[in-house]
């Protein structure tokens, strides 16, 4: 885990139903098809796609911040005896799914696809964060609806960086990436998208004023982001919508507020594709 100041950007449950008399049954999740590799992101050397940003206010309100990014698949990278694409972005990016992917590592392993690297993003203007993955799945093209594909187990850092007089924060969260199943053709920018398939990724954290042991509960176990991405075959990701959302104990507001950290805080992030090249 590198420094961090209070952010977050997901592992491998069972999808359970209830039968009539409450027993607990597991659904199967299918295999077939899983050795097939994914056409949903192609991810050849030099391909690339634009996308129109916009970072909407939500709590505190503010003045929506529009941008444009361009992520694209650089080189090869080999790491532990497994061959990534390198994604990066022209510039900083500003909306969440390039900045999600730049400067990491995707590979497609049968028909998921797989993202190792740090992720990166804000709670809050006060608060970024970063998060390490190692062959997280960010997409399954053949995954039934609700399936769990990703799910890492809860892990913890501190900081001692955000707080007046070096007083530590203590951070436990985890990711998340589920698929969601197909959608309706989507129109994006005037042009219609066929083949959709959607995906949301979570993180869910717990922040502590001092140690888990013996601290203050600041913000109690919450997902504080959910991000749906759209993937269009043979295309990729053609729309992301997410939202980036937490609550503070109201007793420690005077505090985190003096660090300039409101209680409370909502942003929507929203990503369009606007053009691409695949090779």
């Amino acid at each position: 885990m590198k420094k961090a100041s209070l952010f977050i950007l997901v592992s491998s449950l069972f999808f359970i139903s209830c039968s009539s008399d409450d027993e607990v049954v597991q659904t199967p999740i299918p295999t077939e098809g899983n050795d097939i590799p994914t056409v949903y992101q192609p991810i050849k050397i030099a391909n690339y796609w634009n996308y129109d940003t916009e970072n909407i206010p939500v709590e505190p309100t503010g003045t929506t911040v529009t941008g444009q990014d361009e992520v694209v698949v650089d080189s090869d990278v080999v790491l532990n005896t497994f061959t990534y694409k390198k994604m990066k972005t022209v510039a900083s990016p500003t909306g969440f799914y390039c900045n999600m992917l730049n400067n990491n590592n995707l590979r497609i392993d049968g028909s998921s696809l797989k993202l190792t690297g740090t992720i990166t993003a804000n709670l809050d203007a006060s608060l970024p964060l970063e998060f390490n993955v190692n062959d997280f799945v960010i997409f399954k093209e053949n995954g039934v609806a609700n399936e769990v594909l990703s799910q890492t187990s809860p892990a913890s850092f501190e900081d001692t960086s955000i707080l007046p007089n070096n007083a530590k924060l203590s951070f436990l969260y985890s990711l998340k990436s589920t698929y969601l199943g197909s959608v309706e053709p989507m129109n994006v920018k005037g042009i219609t998208y066929n083949d959709v398939k959607k995906i949301r990724i979570e993180v869910n954290l717990k922040v502590n004023i001092g140690d888990f042991l013996t601290g203050i509960t600041a913000l109690q176990p919450q997902n504080v982001i959910i991000s749906d991405l759209y993937y269009s075959k043979n295309i990729g990701v053609i729309q992301s919508n997410t939202v980036v959302k937490y609550t503070l104990e109201p007793s420690l507001a005077p505090l985190l507020a003096s660090s300039g950290i409101p209680q409370q805080g909502e942003q929507q992030i929203n990503d369009y594709i606007t053009s691409y090249l695949i090779n």
